[in-house]
């Protein structure tokens, strides 16, 4: 894996994505993103499919090295999530994150 799991969820927790976002933005069910957030074996291709739809938004993941640990960049002008995302009634009091 280049990047690691945790990365991952916080990352999706800064756009402001629900696991069914994710999920859908990607074609797979909400329980294989659970999956690959719980480290579950079977999530690596759930894994690798986040990644590359968070690499397509604009996110660069940076790898572990001799001078710290995983990290993130997010895309430029990346501000939060957006106000639509911040506001939707669909997404507030979630209980999967």
């Amino acid at each position: 894996m280049s990047t690691n799991i945790h990365i991952l969820k916080a990352v999706r927790v800064a756009f402001g994505y629900s696991q069914a976002d994710v999920a859908a933005m990607i074609n797979v069910s909400r329980r294989s993103v659970i999956r690959m957030e719980n480290g579950e074996d079977n999530g690596l291709s759930t894994f690798k499919a986040v990644q590359a739809e968070f690499e397509r938004q604009g996110v660069r993941f940076i790898k572990a090295d001799e001078d710290g640990g995983w990290g993130v960049r997010m895309p430029m002008g990346w501000s939060g999530p957006t106000p639509e995302i911040r506001n939707a009634s669909s997404l507030q009091g979630r209980k999967d994150d």
